[in-house]
């Protein structure tokens, strides 16, 4: 049987539903590869995750939030999808528990650096350096995200300061989104354009490769973020076999 993806946006998760259906091989993991503005990597999943009868469904927390995405397995099965205009603005979130995350209204400031590796000595008598050259550091950034209330400001700080490396999403431009380890956080009272009181959260952030580690879960999640993954009753069941497993899974 030929395998088919069928997918789903979820706009307020920032996520696409991955429905596989006619998986040549049942009850064991199928890799599924996503393609989109940030390159293209496995589309993580939970431990254990596996199909059902030739089913499988997946939420992938990761896609950009601009531009295709097409998602492939390795029997080049094929589907595109985009989140273009359907998320308001940047996400932040943890990738090992993606629902600890928080929406945010605007990225207002941003700057970034890399630090060079290369050491120049001054030799006495010559005039040139002996330079020793190495590869520049990766991205270093300070990000300045706009909310409205404070409320919302510590949504943010609580959904970056898990210990965990967190991921960053934003909605204007290709290649900006970034896994990183928060290096600093500072909430400032501030105004919108309109003169409309705001605040603003600034955030450092050391880039590191892309994480490989499982999905580990949700976090603080309700009966609404399970309504909208969009699976039935026996979908759900599939992907998770008992109501704990819900719980640690969502």
């Amino acid at each position: 049987m030929t395998t088919t993806l069928t997918l789903t946006p979820l706009p307020d998760l920032g996520a696409v539903r991955i429905l596989a259906l006619g998986a040549p091989d049942p009850d064991v993991a199928l890799p599924i590869t996503r393609t989109d503005a940030n390159g293209s990597r496995l589309v993580r999943q939970a431990p254990g995750q596996i199909t059902s009868a030739g089913e499988l469904v997946l939420v992938d927390y990761e896609p950009a939030l601009h531009g295709p995405i097409t998602y492939s397995t390795i029997e080049n099965a094929t589907a595109s999808t985009t989140l273009d205009g359907l998320v308001a603005g940047p996400i932040v979130a943890s990738v090992v528990r993606p629902a600890r995350r928080a929406d945010v209204q605007a990225l207002v400031d941003y700057a970034e650096t890399y630090a060079g590796a290369a050491t120049a000595h001054q030799v006495i008598g010559r005039a040139d350096p002996i330079v020793l050259l190495g590869p520049a550091a990766r991205r270093q950034a300070d990000a300045g995200l706009l909310v409205e209330t404070y409320g919302q400001a510590q949504a943010v700080v609580e959904a970056i300061v898990a210990g965990s490396v967190v991921m960053f999403r934003q909605v204007t431009y290709g290649g900006m989104d970034a896994y990183g380890v928060v290096t600093s956080t500072r909430v400032t009272a501030t105004h919108t354009e309109l003169d409309e009181p705001a605040w603003l959260v600034t955030i450092g952030y050391l880039a590191v490769p892309p994480p490989d580690v499982d999905l580990a879960g949700g976090a603080a999640w309700t009966y609404a973020d399970v309504l909208a993954l969009g699976v039935t009753y026996a979908q759900l069941r599939a992907l998770f076999a008992t109501y704990r497993d819900l719980v640690v899974g969502a």
